[in-house]
C-alpha cells in the first residue's frame, strides 16, 4: 500500500496475469523438462529487460535497478540451465 496500490499476490492472480506459457504436463524426459524451464526463463528474462526500460522512462531509477539485478540473475540462471541441454 505504500505506493497506493493493492498487491494481488495469490497464486491464482499471478497465474491469471502471467504472460508465460503454461508448463507442459505431458513431458517426461529430462531434456524436455530442461528445455521447458529454459524457454520460460528466457521469456521471463525478456520481460524483465523490457521492464527496465519502462521504469526508466517513468523516471523510476530504483525500480529500473531492481529489474536490472533481476535480469542479470535470470540470464545467469538461464545460462546454467541451458548448459544441461548441450
Amino acid at each position: 500500500m505504500a505506493l497506493g496500490g493493492i498487491a494481488s499476490g495469490t497464486t491464482q492472480a499471478v497465474a491469471d496475469a502471467s504472460t508465460l506459457s503454461a508448463y507442459p504436463t505431458d513431458i517426461t524426459g529430462e531434456k524436455e523438462h530442461v528445455a521447458a524451464v529454459a524457454d520460460r526463463l528466457a521469456a521471463f528474462a525478456k520481460v524483465a529487460r523490457a521492464r527496465i526500460d519502462t521504469a526508466d522512462e517513468a523516471g523510476d531509477k530504483d525500480t529500473a535497478d531492481l529489474f536490472a539485478a533481476m535480469s542479470r540473475q535470470l540470464d545467469k540462471d538461464l545460462w546454467l540451465v541451458e548448459a544441461h541441454l548441450r
